[in-house]
């Protein structure tokens, strides 16, 4: 009787150590086990035996069926969670080292053999990368390569024009000349500021726009037509990303890739379908998905996400590439268009588009420069037909229903990176990082040349290089170097730096009579003249030197 009590005992306290209280037959349903379940604190197993719970392995409570947990998850509480080993404190069981990159329990190496990714090496049992890269799938991937960057296993995203960076933590991005940083983008080094024929406007970190000077025709957008001398705000406008300026309208391009535009719409330039002012932002309407857009005189041309030219507003000279026939407008004796018309060049596509005074030119996918419209002041002589040079008609043709459309100007075939028409000539950016203009050229005869000449002293063989350019009216104009320089030049005037600045300036736009440079800690100036307030300061005064803008 002794050796038979003692072998009970025995398998109750087997039982017990299982956290059952009595034996319980083999489940023979495909894991359910009702009787184990009756007794079982912790889970039971598919032949019906009762385990703690608690483990990894056999993971449960209150009689369920045990799971076994994934080598990244614990068990807490009867439920597998996951988990990262780096932060639980002797999460990893014998035999395993917790992986620091990826935070799971990974089995010991016991050296360099056991390691698999290219430059990983055995360290107190755990494959490491060295120091300043990480691991990346099958290798150990550079700090900072911009393919790698920080932690990352994903190459660093750049906008267009743009060259991604990486400092070791995150990823960054440069943009080329003549671009400048705009949030998430690149910008063209104008497109944050604008002057028109007597007011300006600067864009808002928000995708506002504030302006201020002459409001005659509501070109300010405040829903009035009083002049401001200190900035106002443009309503019913949102998500703009750069701004254009023509005499008396304004022009934002939007996120959305749309267009509005407010202002003086006595040719349609506004191109929302009628000749009335706005005094608000309004959209053009017709236009396909643009990309970016530029205000002349009198019309408005963007281009399209596809790389075409559209253009509106004043047709007189043939300024939009376009006979436009449908809108005779009486008053003026053209053919204007109030809403957006696809120039006559259906295989060229186009990257910018720079509108003048009653010329246009644009840059092409080659970096090639193509131009119509007017040639008053030789802006497109012999761009045409080779041989029409009056004045006054430029690409007309010999009458009011002809057109030549745009025709490449031979001496800047390649190699151009950004463009700028003004009222009397227009400048290029070639790939050297030097100025080239032409039309009226700076001198006591406002004499012109149809061939484009290099602006002298703007750039020095170890100096900075133009970032952007801008003409003025007769022959004048500033650039804005890769150093954050301006420099101007006028009629009998030599090339100068406005007083205060000689760098740290992200954007340049001239006017008729002002010009104003935004300065990289969000400030602007103006000079010139005031008569309308469009130097911003809160007077009318014309200013010699640079005045700060009264935000």
């Amino acid at each position: 009787m002794r050796s038979v009590w003692t072998s009970a005992w025995v398998v109750l306290g087997l039982l017990g150590a299982l956290g059952c209280t009595t034996s319980v037959p083999p489940a023979t349903d495909g894991g359910a086990v009702p009787t184990c379940a009756s007794l079982c604190d912790g889970c039971c197993d598919a032949a019906g035996r009762c385990h703690g719970g608690a483990s990894a392995e056999a993971c449960g409570e209150g009689g369920k069926l045990c799971a076994s947990c994934g080598s990244s998850e614990l068990c807490a509480k009867g439920v597998c969670e996951v988990y990262d080993c780096r932060t639980t404190a002797s999460a990893c069981g014998a035999g395993t080292v917790c992986e620091q990159g990826s935070g799971r329990c990974v089995t010991a190496c016991s050296g360099n053999a056991d390691c698999h990714r290219t430059g990983e090496s055995c360290t107190s049992g755990q494959c490491v990368c060295a120091s300043g890269t990480h691991a990346c799938g099958a290798q150990c991937a550079s700090n900072t390569s911009v393919q790698s960057c920080g932690s990352s296993c994903t190459p660093c995203p750049a906008p267009e024009h743009a060259t991604a960076t990486c400092d070791g933590q995150r990823c960054d991005f440069t943009c080329a000349a003549p671009f400048i940083k705009c949030g998430s983008g690149c910008c063209m080094a104008t497109g944050s500021l604008g002057a028109g024929e007597l007011h300006s406007c600067m864009l808002t970190s928000q995708g506002g726009a504030k302006c201020w000077g002459d409001n005659t025709y509501a070109q300010l957008g405040d829903g009035t037509v009083a002049n401001r001398s200190r900035p106002v705000d443009v309503q019913s406008l949102s998500g703009a990303v750069t701004l254009t300026l023509g005499a008396y309208h304004s022009c934002a391009l939007l996120a959305d890739a749309g267009v509005a535009c407010w202002g003086r719409n006595n040719h349609g330039q506004l191109g929302d379908g009628t000749l009335a002012d706005r005094n608000v932002a309004t959209p053009v309407q017709g236009l396909l998905a643009a990309k970016s857009v530029s205000a002349g005189a009198w019309h408005t041309c963007a281009v399209t996400t596809q790389g075409k030219v559209m253009c509106w507003g004043e047709n007189s000279y043939r300024q939009l590439g376009n006979l436009a026939g449908s809108d005779w407008n009486a008053a003026f004796g053209s053919r204007d268009s109030k809403v957006p018309v696809e120039i006559d060049d259906p295989t060229e596509t186009f990257t910018a588009v720079a509108a003048g005074g009653v010329n246009t030119c644009a840059l092409t996918t080659g970096n090639g420069v193509t131009c119509w419209g007017s040639d008053s002041w030789a802006l497109v002589t012999n761009l045409c037909d080779g041989s029409y040079s009056n004045p006054v008609g430029g690409c007309r043709g010999s009458g009011p229903d002809r057109t030549k459309g745009p025709t490449p100007q031979p001496m800047l075939a390649s190699d151009v990176f950004a463009l700028s028409v003004g009222a009397s000539s227009a400048c290029a950016v070639v790939g050297t990082g030097a100025a080239k203009c032409w039309g009226a050229l700076p001198s006591s005869s406002y004499s012109t040349s149809n061939t484009p000449a290099t602006v002298s002293g703007l750039t020095s063989a170890s100096g900075p290089t133009v970032a952007a350019v801008d003409p003025g009216i007769l022959g004048s104009g500033c650039a804005l170097n890769s150093g954050g320089q301006v420099l101007c030049w006028g009629v009998n005037s030599p090339l100068s730096t406005p007083f205060g600045l000689d760098g740290g300036v992200i954007g340049l736009a001239t006017g008729s009579n002002h010009s104003c440079a935004a300065l990289a800690d969000a400030g602007v100036r103006c000079w010139g003249l005031n008569t309308t307030g469009q130097l911003g300061d809160g007077t009318t005064q014309p200013r010699t030197v640079p005045v700060d803008v009264a935000f």
